[in-house]
């Protein structure tokens, strides 16, 4: 019988926003072991993606979340956690704002 060497995958799922970056893929696969090495194939594979997710030192930014199988990977070890095969890992940029003066704009009634 012959065996071929087994190989992990795990599939990246990307919001919109970093879509145009990597030619509109919106899911991209990677044999990554872990947060490192993810960031690392992301920069070989999408460097206009890259530099939106880390920061001139080469670092993560601190406004990028990882999602692996909808758990904040901070909580499960963080850049040392191993990926699994078939793990599913979402890159969330924070997104801030919102405005109150915006809210009162509208007519008591009209909004919220």
């Amino acid at each position: 019988m012959d065996y071929k060497e087994f190989i992990m995958s795990i599939k990246i799922i990307l919001p919109t926003a970093f879509v145009r970056h990597t030619d509109g893929q919106k899911q991209l696969s990677s044999d990554a072991a872990n947060l490192p090495a993810l960031i690392a194939d992301i920069d070989r594979k999408f460097p206009a993606l890259s530099t939106q997710i880390k920061d001139d030192q080469g670092k993560l930014r601190r406004f990028i979340n990882i999602y692996v199988n909808d758990e904040d990977i901070r909580f499960l070890g963080g850049e040392d956690y191993v990926f699994k095969d078939g793990d599913e890992v979402m890159l969330i940029p924070s997104i801030a704002g919102g405005s109150t003066p915006f809210l009162l704009s509208f007519p008591k009634g009209i909004c919220c």
